[in-house]
């Protein structure tokens, strides 16, 4: 592949990667609360892994305190998604 090519294929993985399922990724609790609260869409699902933010949630979760406040921010409750 040519150069620009290469570039953007190596970008695509994070194409439909938002801000919240980074923010589910990495547990920042506060980040998704705000995210939310500014009005962040939860249904754009990410190329890689066809998953929304909740899917993110319950993927990362580790039972940790900080993933099961973020379940419960994204409506993420024994397998169903009440997500907004």
């Amino acid at each position: 592949l040519p150069p620009r090519e290469r570039r953007r294929h190596r970008r695509a993985p994070l194409r439909n990667t938002t801000a919240l399922h980074f923010a589910v990724q990495f547990q920042r609790r506060d980040m998704v609360q705000l995210l939310l609260d500014r009005g962040a869409a939860t249904t754009i699902q990410d190329d890689t892994h066809h998953s929304d933010a909740a899917g993110w949630a319950r993927a990362c979760d580790d039972n940790s305190e900080s993933a099961t406040a973020i379940r419960e921010l994204m409506g993420v409750l024994q397998g169903t998604n009440r997500a907004r």
